[in-house]
């Protein structure tokens, strides 16, 4: 089983992580510009619109730091992937924060304060164990990977709660359908990429750089419909 992507996948790849880098920091950057334009015009701060400014934006750090991870110091190779385990934490950490930030917007505001910030606090928790958890082999580097599903477990709720608003709010109907399904694809983008799910999937004998490929776009797919519906839903406000 292959440890690692073919050379001719690669240049695939790059165009598709820069496309990403691109599409999360257009998003973060466009909603903070309407978080700051709002707050001009009404003076009230809206924290929910700028953790979801946040949200994308440090996704977007995320994924530069995971460009660094990915082709410049394992160059996608797994077996190398314990000895970088701070670079691969970093990533993470990063993007668990986005996570926790739209945990807190939906927590905030489509669910009004009922859930007392219990999905926040989970996805922080994991954040935490993921960082302090030693990892000195491949062993322990996929344990550490497990950790994620903690937090990605809080975010597998949002889109039902999204697609449960579409039904009961007219008026948020397509927006509530189209964020539920961007997150869809956004999270079983991340999840297929992690260590022991890929081996998974070559064992069924799919290409390593295959599997690669698809999450990319899958996550460049669950970004726009969540970034487009978002900004669609705070112009309307």
């Amino acid at each position: 089983m292959l440890a690692q992507v073919t050379q001719i996948v690669i240049p695939y790849l790059a165009g598709l992580y820069l496309t990403l880098i691109v599409v999360f920091f257009f998003f973060g950057c466009w909603i903070l510009l309407l978080f700051l334009r709002k707050m001009r015009k009404t003076g009230s701060h809206m924290p929910y619109i700028l953790v979801t400014s946040l949200f994308f934006l440090f996704l977007g750090v995320s994924r530069v730091i995971f460009a660094w991870f990915d082709f410049i110091v394992t160059n996608f190779d797994s077996t190398t992937y314990p000895s970088y385990a701070w670079d691969w934490k970093i990533a993470t950490a990063v993007t668990l924060v986005g996570m926790a930030s739209f945990a807190y917007q939906l927590e905030k505001k489509p669910l009004q304060n009922k859930t007392k910030g219990i999905m926040t606090i989970i996805v922080c928790a994991f954040t935490v164990l993921m960082i302090v958890y030693p990892v000195t082999d491949t062993f322990s580097f996929n344990i550490d990977q497990s950790f994620v599903i903690g937090p990605v477990a809080c975010v597998v709720v949002t889109p039902f709660i999204y697609f449960y608003l579409a039904v009961r709010v007219p008026a948020f109907k397509f927006t509530g359908v189209i964020i539920g399904i961007g997150i869809i694809l956004l999270i079983v983008g991340e999840l297929i990429v992690a260590n022991f799910v890929v081996a998974f999937f070559q064992a069924s004998g799919m290409d390593r750089g295959s599997i690669y490929i698809l999450a990319q776009v899958l996550k460049i797919a669950g970004a726009v419909l969540v970034g487009s519906a978002f900004i669609r839903e705070l112009k309307r406000e």
